[in-house]
């Protein structure tokens, strides 16, 4: 069963991940490159590219947290970590995991508590009309996948040090 579950966080990562690469930053440098070429060429940018593109940088940033998290892929203290035994590195995993797991579980808190409040409030950009609790209510969803990553970097080293007494 955990196994499975494990498998299906790990799905949901890399298809965010995949999005977020494959489709929000091509879209993002389309924006780009033609806000550029308007702003130099005609003196007349796009009015709302920075609107959009700051909110396509949210969707790669939080599309990317579960996987980067799941692939153990922060960055940390590697000249330490090397130096540890097993048994603290497991510990380090467990403690950095729970960390990370009260990090994520705010963000997703607040995430669906804002989604709710801006859209009460009808909250959007200003330069476009578009509202803003689509992207925090993603936010969410990546969160609560972000979550689940954590709590399995925290208990998988208990369960691999109990797998290696056994065999």
């Amino acid at each position: 069963m955990s196994s499975q579950v494990n498998a299906l966080i790990e799905k949901l990562s890399q298809g965010l991940h995949w999005a977020g690469v494959n489709i929000s930053i091509p879209v993002l440098i389309i924006i780009l490159s033609i806000d550029v070429t308007l702003r130099y060429i005609f003196n007349s940018p796009l009015i709302w590219g920075g609107e959009i593109s700051a909110l396509i940088l949210l969707i790669v940033f939080f599309a990317s947290l579960p996987h980067v998290t799941g692939i153990q892929g922060h960055i940390r203290m590697d000249i330490l970590y090397r130096l540890m035994g097993p048994k603290m590195k497991g510990v380090t995993d467990a403690v950095t995991g729970f960390c990370g797991f009260i990090f994520a579980l705010l963000l997703t808190y607040q995430s669906f508590r804002s989604t709710v409040e801006m859209y009460r409030w009808n909250e959007g950009a200003e330069m476009i009309d578009i509202p803003y609790w689509p992207f925090v209510l993603f936010a969410g969803i990546c969160g609560l996948i972000l979550t689940a990553q954590f709590i399995i970097q925290m208990i998988l080293p208990f369960f691999k040090s109990s797998q290696e007494v056994d065999s």
